[in-house]
């Protein structure tokens, strides 16, 4: 366009009687917001019934959780890989709970 040309308006399609092609619009996911530790450990005792979940003495934040099985476990007949207890921050012991032989378990005999 030349410096001393005005702008001629276009006018918008919408009001010639047509229709502007459609455009995907990705709708963004919900995302879960982020929980604390300590929803996490509450979490995890819902979902892990068969479990008690505590933590150590001391003041420090970063001291491991435990995770110990509610019900005794005969260890000369237990599967591979059976734990009594185990340990570690809120996501590592659901991995670990998640691995676990027999974690579903929470018949009244075993309890």
């Amino acid at each position: 366009m030349a410096p001393h040309q005005t702008p001629v308006p276009v006018p918008d399609a919408d009001l010639l009687g047509h229709r502007r092609p459609l455009v995907a619009v990705e709708v963004p996911q919900q995302v879960e917001p982020e929980l604390t530790p300590l929803e996490l450990i509450e979490k995890l005792r819902t979902d892990y019934p068969g479990w008690r979940f505590w933590r150590g003495l001391g003041s420090s934040d970063d001291r491991p959780w435990n995770a110990t099985r509610k019900h005794q476990i005969d260890w000369r007949e237990r599967p591979e890989g059976y734990a009594a207890t185990l340990s570690g921050d809120p996501e590592q012991l659901r991995v670990q709970l998640e691995e676990q032989p027999g974690v579903g378990e929470t018949s009244m005999e075993q309890l």
